[in-house]
């Protein structure tokens, strides 16, 4: 039989060998299966939150309101409050385990919900604490400054001294009973290598698709693990999904296709630990992730002067979905918005490895320091925020920035009725460096398929941070709103000088 099989295929010209896909095309979605999918895939019955969209405002709540409340934590507790990072960073020996407990915002506020949190702690005994608490639409100020300071009192009365690292703020949930506190406890021996935890959680990506979806899911998860590779981080990933559904067969489809996306990626290694569904029937999908380095992490406040800003690849990926679902809900034509919103989507189904790749090769040995012309120095994620990460890492790091280029996947997404075009969901990253360095770090991005472009470049110090805009950007009606400005402190410029893309470009 062997023989015969080698003399028939003697008459047969070999087919070429096909190369492994490198760069990008090694983690991409074919469109054809994309475009398949929202064919048939099942509509939701009612609207939920886009992507990051569901993030309770960090700029006007969440971050005054944690500034507001630290000096009381760090007098009357032991816990330690991390400075605002992407990621909950700390020393490890490689070993990370995950305790998960849950709480209702309501029990917070009475005696029985605040002694099951310091129980809790005292059991745990944790090194660290990333948060994820879901509130209804537009919480005020007071309700998550009240939430905040019951669980960190009732924590800090357990007495045991910890970390309190990423926290993740939505609004997903419907009434106040669903209302809750997920705390996901960490413990690790303390070692010589990098460890890092975050969460993410949103509701839903594309509004005609399901929450259940499982390229609702795939983007999910890419974007809590956004925050890991921007840092650099690719190793040791193990996911601790963070779902939940109105019923036990969206609890399962959700289950399903987070086994879907394991195997998707499976050269990641990643190892999933299912805690089991919220239990609140909220429509909810993310994950804690922990990861572990042997460098140093980019840090939000290492900003330098004269530094340039390069963005991944193009900012706004919701808006074409926000377009797509307005002109549904005016019974408008959408045929011309089909092969955008199928590009954006495949944009967000690529997890960014080749990103974390390149940022990797930039970053010093773990417990060496950073030089500045050899290694990046901050990386932040445009995900939620858009061009906003500017103005957080103006404040985190105490810098002017100044705003040069706007790089947006389609023109059409300026022009979108929404608060901020710009944002995303596992969006671009943003990457800071000297000239040099900055040119060396374009080249890897654009070898492995990225479209990265120069967002601006930091300025000097200053007790105010501003981020100054380029003159030329006035065309961008959002940028130049009367009376609402879209930076909270910003100045318009005369058009400068701007950094080159690279080295003999324009």
């Amino acid at each position: 039989m062997v023989q015969q099989q080698q003399e028939s295929s003697s008459h047969v010209d070999p087919a070429p060998l096909q190369a492994a896909p490198i760069g990008l095309e090694r983690w991409r979605t074919p469109i054809s299966e994309i475009l398949s999918e929202i064919r048939r895939g099942q509509k939701p019955r009612e609207m939920v939150c886009l992507g990051c969209a569901a993030k309770v405002d960090l700029v006007d709540t969440v971050y005054p309101v944690l500034a507001e409340i630290a000096p009381a934590i760090r007098e009357k507790t032991p816990i330690n409050l991390q400075p605002r990072d992407d990621v909950y960073i700390f020393d490890t020996d490689g070993q990370i385990d995950i305790t998960r407990a849950q709480y209702s915002l309501a029990a917070l506020l009475e005696p029985a919900g605040c002694r099951a949190v310091e129980q809790d702690v005292l059991a745990c005994r944790p090194d660290g604490a990333v948060l994820l608490a879901s509130f209804t639409a537009n919480p005020t100020r007071e309700a998550f400054r009240d939430a905040m300071l019951a669980y960190l009192e009732s924590a800090g009365r357990a007495g045991h001294r910890f970390t309190l690292g990423k926290g993740h703020t939505v609004q997903l949930s419907k009434s106040t009973d669903e209302q809750f506190l997920m705390v996901d406890y960490v413990r690790s021996g303390r070692g010589p290598i990098t460890g890092v935890a975050n969460n993410d959680t949103i509701s839903t990506i594309d509004p005609n698709l399901c929450h259940t979806n499982w390229i609702s899911v795939f983007v999910s998860l890419n974007n809590a693990l956004n925050d890991l590779l921007l840092s650099g981080v690719t190793q040791n990933l193990t996911f601790h999904p963070s779902y939940d559904a109105p019923t036990r067969q969206e609890v399962q489809s959700l289950k399903d296709a987070i086994a879907r996306y394991q195997e998707r990626f499976r050269d990641l290694d990643i190892r999933v630990v299912d805690h089991g569904p919220l239990g609140f029937g909220i429509k909810a999908i993310g994950a804690t992730i922990t990861g572990t380095s042997v460098l140093e992490v980019p840090r939000n406040e290492n900003l330098l002067e004269g530094q340039i800003l390069i963005a991944t690849r193009p900012a706004g990926d919701l808006a074409p979905l926000t377009l797509y679902l307005i002109r549904q809900a005016l019974e408008e034509d959408t045929s011309d918005l089909e092969d955008l919103r199928a590009r954006v989507l495949q944009q967000m189904l690529v997890p960014n490895v080749e990103a974390a790749r390149v940022i990797a090769s930039y970053l010093p040995d773990k417990g060496k320091p950073f030089d500045p012309h050899r290694h990046l120095t901050s990386a932040r994620d445009m995900s939620g925020p858009g061009i906003l990460a500017l103005e957080e890492l103006a404040q985190d790091s105490g810098r002017d920035i100044y705003l040069h280029n706007l790089v947006l996947h389609d023109p059409r997404v300026a022009d979108v009725e929404m608060p901020n075009p710009t944002a995303g969901t596992n969006g671009a990253i943003l990457i800071a460096a000297h000239e040099a360095v900055a040119y060396s770090i374009w080249r890897d991005l654009e070898e492995t398929g990225h479209q990265p472009w120069i967002v601006g470049r930091v300025g000097k110090a200053s007790d105010d941070p501003t981020i100054e805009i380029r003159e030329d950007l006035r065309h961008y009606r959002f940028l130049d709103a009367r009376g609402a400005p879209f930076f909270k402190n910003s100045r318009w410029v005369a058009c400068r000088k701007g950094p080159s893309p690279g080295p003999g470009r324009r």
